[in-house]
């Protein structure tokens, strides 16, 4: 993966972006890594976390983004590590597609635990540690306006809409 720089210095900040291991989030945390930040991976995969650790030069942090204690921990760890954080990026996300009458009750709890879920628990554990001025991103999809009716993915859609409602509703408060 190719990252190119920022044309900002985010030397001496810190962030903290989950479902680093690959896709968006790994994009995200090598691009803030070449801008000089220092960069907690948050992936649910060991291996794919440690194969992209190793590339960009970051620190770990495997946990699933449903797991509130677990994240709250590590952002103790973070904070007793660095200070605290200035970055929250909540790119974490599950995907699924498929007829709409075909999704199971289970399937459904999946996809908002990981795509809503996981975004209430990093928000609950790592913003109380953010220094001031901190900022938090969540990677929603067109299909929070679209439906995703068309491609087979009425819940994931309808699970990235709530992603866009809390993150408006979150505004005021950064």
């Amino acid at each position: 993966m190719v990252a190119t720089a920022l044309p900002v210095d985010f030397s001496g900040r810190v962030a903290v972006v989950t479902g680093a291991a690959r896709g968006i989030g790994a994009g995200i945390a090598a691009r803030l890594r070449a801008a000089g930040g220092r960069v907690w991976l948050v992936d649910v995969d060991p291996a794919a976390l440690a194969a992209r650790a190793a590339e960009l030069g970051c620190e770990t942090i495997c946990a699933d983004v449903r797991d509130g204690d677990a994240l709250r921990a590590h952002a103790r760890r973070i904070h007793d590590s660095d200070g605290g954080l200035d970055f929250l990026v909540n790119s974490a996300g599950l995907l699924t597609t498929g007829a709409f009458d075909r999704t199971d009750a289970a399937q459904w709890q999946r996809l908002i635990d990981v795509n809503l879920g996981g975004i209430f628990h990093c928000v609950q554990g790592f913003v109380p540690l953010m220094r001031g001025g901190g900022s938090i991103v969540n990677i929603a999809s067109v299909s929070a306006q679209r439906g995703g009716g068309a491609l087979g993915n009425v819940w994931y859609g309808a699970s990235k809409a709530a992603v866009v409602a809390a993150t408006m509703g979150l505004a005021p408060y950064q």
